[in-house]
Formats: structure tokens, sequence, C-alpha cells
């Protein structure tokens, strides 16, 4: 197969980490690739954008992978060990602001107590003696009645933002908020803060990409077009003709191009890539209400100073200020912008109507500045205004399950032959948590989910497809 004409042709459609593996995968067989991505750029979220010398990672990103897998190996070979720097606890590396403070851990209500014990104390003594109001209709009423004005507001309503961007129906405020006694209440907490942690074990390799998270994305590209392969970007794809030869037609620079290959694989959402199939049965259609769905809103900025904070996530649990994290992007890689400076994300959820969302790039940046002068003394520090960037439905709480039809989805286009659904998350979060990273389990050992990762999820997926599709086109 060493002759470019005589080699399998594969389309790949969507190039994100998952397709991009697959098509390197692919092309250290022999096989001629072609990438079909639809925005002007790879990765995805997993990508890092370049300006000023800078690497900004789409939000806060890093990988852990199995150690005894075929995927570490494979970032290994690609990055180096001089390419990783190793996290071996990432969640030391989360901090809190909270009453004007920067601290290592999540508020608690204890820390509440002690400024309003007599007013805490007496709804707890009443819990215990007497029944909930069976007419409460919302939960802001409910813990309210639980633990009065001040606690709600000081404690349970920010961190219940701050946790899924509002405050969640009743029927999950009362399994989070019990009326319990204070012992319980301090326990649920405690246990409630780390219930997002990894769980780590002895198989699990925690890393950052020391030129950035989308230092991998271009390794992939330079080997896929090292192999003859050829990556199209900016494409907006109108139809798939399934029968041999398989025929893709697409839009690019208002021109219609088409491509023909024997192989196919669906490297996107695949509650999207089922519109290409004509007769596909009604019931795989996939929909979500948008009322439990934000869009993000990321302000790069690079400020002149080595570091605003000892950490690299800093959640915000005050709702004066409209962004809920900020990542201190150099802080796990020095390289990633220039020396001595600070590269920070901030980050704000925002729905369509929110004002937010509709303004310019330099209010957003103002409305940055004046923000993070609350809390570091910025003023007499020179800032750089990098970029705005608006995703659009990139967040959801983590109780709004939304009804995947992807097993099903997958196995129509696996029907077809020849053609394979890779797929993707069906929406791109940093995951199911808005505070924390997209954490699947992809396994279980010692009766334990253990924790990967989103980054690796999709490398695993795509190299069982690649795997599925060698032994078939041998």
């Amino acid at each position: 197969m060493d002759n470019q004409e005589n080699k399998k042709r594969v389309i790949i459609i969507g190039g994100g980490a998952g397709g991009l593996y697959a098509g390197w995968r692919l092309s250290q067989k022999g096989f001629k690739i072609s990438i079909i991505e639809r925005k002007n750029f790879l990765g995805g979220l997993g990508t890092s954008i370049k300006k000023d010398n800078c690497l900004m990672d789409i939000g806060p990103h890093y990988i852990s992978v199995n150690k005894n897998s075929r995927i570490f190996n494979d970032v290994l070979e690609l990055l180096g060990e001089n390419g990783i720097r190793r996290l071996p606890s990432v969640e030391s590396f989360f901090k809190s602001f909270y009453k004007n403070k920067i601290s290592d851990s999540s508020p608690k209500l204890s820390d509440v107590m002690k400024n309003d014990k007599n007013s805490v104390i007496k709804k707890l003594f009443q819990n215990t003696f007497s029944k909930m109001n069976s007419k409460t209709k919302s939960s802001e009423e409910y813990l309210i009645s639980l633990y009065g004005k001040m606690v709600f507001n000081s404690l349970c309503k920010p961190v219940l933002i701050q946790t899924y961007g509002e405050i969640p129906p009743l029927e999950i405020t009362e399994k989070l908020y019990e009326p319990i006694s204070v012992k319980k209440i301090v326990n649920y907490v405690n246990k409630n803060q780390k219930k997002n942690e990894f769980v780590q074990n002895s198989s699990t390799f925690s890393c950052y990409f020391k030129n950035g998270m989308g230092s991998i994305i271009d390794i992939f590209e330079e080997k896929i077009l090292g192999s003859g392969g050829e990556i199209i970007l900016d494409a907006e794809i109108k139809s798939i003709t399934h029968h041999e030869p398989k025929t893709i037609q697409f839009v690019k620079d208002n021109k219609i191009f088409s491509r023909t290959s024997e192989i196919i694989l669906y490297s996107i959402p695949l509650n999207l890539a089922i519109k290409w199939f004509n007769d596909s049965p009604n019931n795989l259609d996939q929909k979500f209400d948008s009322d439990h769905i934000s869009n993000g809103i990321l302000v790069y900025l690079l400020v002149d100073t080595p570091k605003l904070f000892d950490g690299w996530i800093l959640d915000i649990y005050d709702l004066t200020i409209p962004f809920f994290r900020i990542t201190q992007q150099t802080f796990l890689s020095s390289n990633v912008a220039p020396k001595n400076k600070t590269l920070l994300c901030c980050e704000m959820r925002a729905r369509d109507e929110d004002k937010f969302w509709n303004m310019e790039d330099k209010l957003l940046f103002e409305e940055t500045r004046t923000n993070l002068n609350k809390i570091f003394n910025l003023d007499k520090i020179e800032i750089d205004e990098l970029l705005v960037l608006k995703l659009k439905n990139l967040y959801r709480p983590q109780y709004y399950k939304i009804k995947s039809n992807d097993m099903e989805i997958s196995q129509y286009i696996n029907s077809f032959e020849n053609e394979y659904a890779l797929g993707t998350t069906t929406f791109s979060d940093t995951g199911d948590n808005p505070t924390r990273l997209s954490h699947d389990d992809e396994s279980v050992q010692d009766d334990k989910p253990i924790a990967y990762g989103g980054f690796y999820n999709s490398l695993f997926r795509s190299n069982q497809v690649v795997e599925k599709m060698l032994s078939e086109n041998k």
C-alpha cells in the first residue's frame, strides 16, 4: 500500500481529538485519510488557541490515562516525557474564593455557624421537633425553613449556583439538604465537596501537556498530512451517499466539493450525524430542554505578574462576581505564555437573553477587569486583553439528565457496511459538572469506578473502533 493511489481511502467527519487520533492510527496502517471539519480549527474544545505568544486552552484541561492502556503508550510516543508534566494530586490545585478570601477548600456550613450560631442552632432545634411545611413550593423556601435567610444567602445559594449554575428544583435540593443534625450536615457538606474528585489508583496517570493541551492536536495534524492525508476545515457537509462508492458532498468557500472513499468514520455528536441518513428511524431524534443548558463566555487575559494565586483553578462563591471560575493556565506550565506572565481564563455562564452574552468584547474585557479587582489588587499591574470566546450550549447541571440515543444511533450507523460511529460528547462541556472537568467512567477496578476524563475516553473509544475496523479490513 505504499503507492498513494492504491491506498484504501477513509473519510473522517469531525476533527476533534478522537477523529484525529483515529486518522493518525489509520494513516500508520497505510490508509489515505481525509478529515472534514465544520469549524475553522481542529481539536474542538481540546485545542489550544494561539495568540500573542500564548497557547490558550479552551477552559481547564488535563488528561488522566490508564497506564496499562495503549492510549498511555501513544501519548508518550507522540509527546515524549519532556512534553508532559505529571500531576500527582490534581485536587490540591483547586482553590475557592469565598467571603473575600482565597482558601484551599470550598465553603462549609461550619464556617457560617461561627458567625450565626444562634440562628442555625435554633433552626436545627426546630427541625428536630417539627415536620417540614408540606406547602413548601420552592428550593429557596425549603432551605430558608431549614437554616434561615442568612445561611441561605451566604452559603446555600452561592454553593448551589457555583456548582449547578442555578438553584436546582425542590426534589433535587431535598436530597442535598435534609433536616438533620449539625454533625450529619457537616459530614454531608464535607462529603459533598469531594463528590467530583477523581478516584485515583496505581493505574492512573494524570498529566498536562507542557505546550498546551492542543499540542497533541498539532502532532496528529502533522502526522496525518505527512502520510499524504488531507484536512479540510470550515466545510459544511450537505449530503452523504452510503452505497459504493461512498460520496460526501460539502460546501467550502461557497463552492461545492465532493470526496469518495471506501470507509466513513463519524467523529461528531451522533445526534448530528443521523441527519445524513435519509431513512433513519424517527425515534433517533434527540431533543433537550434548552432552559437547563447555559452558554459559556471565556475571557482571556495576560497579566504582568508571575502568579496571582497559588493554584490552577479558583472557584468563585460570590454572587456579585459574574464569572464562576478562573483558570490560571500558566500554573501547570510556563510554556503557554511569555516568561513571568500569568495567562488567565475567566469563565461565565450565560443564557441567550443575558446581557453578558450580547455584550461586545470591549465591554466584556472591562467587566472582567473590574471584577478581577474584587479578588486581586491589579490597579498597578499591566493587563493585555487577548480573546473573548463565546460557546453555545457549553454547560448543563449534572442533575439534568439528557436521554441519549447514542447507542441506538451508533448501532444504526454501524449497520451500514464500512461505516463506523466514533461519536463524541453530545453537549460540549467541560462535562456533566460545570465546576469540574468531565470525568466519564471508563472501567471499574476493585468495585470502584475509575474516572479518566473526556479526553482519554474520546481516544479510548476511537481506539476500539479502529481495532474493529482493522480486523474487518485485513
